[in-house]
């Protein structure tokens, strides 16, 4: 599906294990030039570099691909509940 004024996704903290499954999401979105992948299984494992070389040559627009390093756990944890 395309969003043709799409500039910015923020797909942090997901469960895609392969960047394929992205691909055709910035393929199809134009003007998408801002992609944030942190915490993805994919991103965790530096398995990013087809999207790397997409949003490169996006660069010209200010094509910017975000994975950010994060320090184990790379899972989110629930809050703890006390039963009284």
């Amino acid at each position: 599906m395309s969003f043709p004024h799409l500039k910015e996704l923020y797909f942090a903290f997901n469960a895609v294990e392969d960047e394929t499954d992205l691909i055709p999401a910035v393929l199809q979105n134009l003007n998408l030039t801002y992609l944030v992948i942190t915490g993805n299984p994919f991103a965790i494992n530096l398995e990013n570099s087809t999207l790397e070389i997409i949003l490169a040559e996006r660069y010209s627009k200010g094509g910017q691909l975000i994975n950010e390093h994060i320090n184990p756990p790379t899972y989110l944890r629930g809050g703890r509940t006390k039963i009284a």
